[in-house]
C-alpha cells in the first residue's frame, strides 16, 4: 500500500476529475483522511498507476491553462511517488534474491 499525501489544492484538483475515475478509486479519494490542510489517500501501486493515467489524460485534454498546470503538478506528485514505489519494489526483490543465494550456500 502507498500513502499519497496531498495539499488541499491538490486534493480539490483531484476531486474535480472524479467523473473519469474508476468507482473504486473514486471511493478511496472521497474517503481520504484529512490531517490539517492535507489529505491522505492509501492506494495500491496499481491504483496509483491508474490515478497517474487519469490525471495525465485530463491534463492533456484541458483547455484552461491554469487548470492544466494544476493537473500537471498533481501528475508530477503522483508520478514521483510511483517512481519511489517502483524503486522500493526492485530493491526488496533484489534483497530477496540475495537472501536466497546466501541460504543456498
Amino acid at each position: 500500500m502507498v500513502d499519497l499525501l496531498l495539499s488541499k489544492e491538490e486534493y480539490e484538483t483531484l476531486r474535480s476529475i472524479l467523473t473519469i475515475i474508476d468507482p473504486v478509486l473514486e471511493k478511496k479519494i472521497n474517503t481520504a483522511k484529512q490531517k490539517a490542510n492535507e489529505y491522505l489517500i492509501t492506494l495500491t501501486t496499481d491504483e496509483l498507476e491508474d490515478l497517474a493515467g487519469y490525471v495525465a489524460a485530463e491534463a492533456n485534454h484541458e483547455d484552461d491553462i491554469g487548470r492544466q498546470k494544476k493537473l500537471e503538478r498533481l501528475y508530477d506528485r503522483v508520478d514521483e511517488l510511483l517512481e519511489k514505489e517502483e524503486w522500493k519494489e526492485r530493491f526488496e526483490r533484489m534483497l530477496g534474491e540475495i537472501e536466497d543465494e546466501i541460504s543456498e550456500e
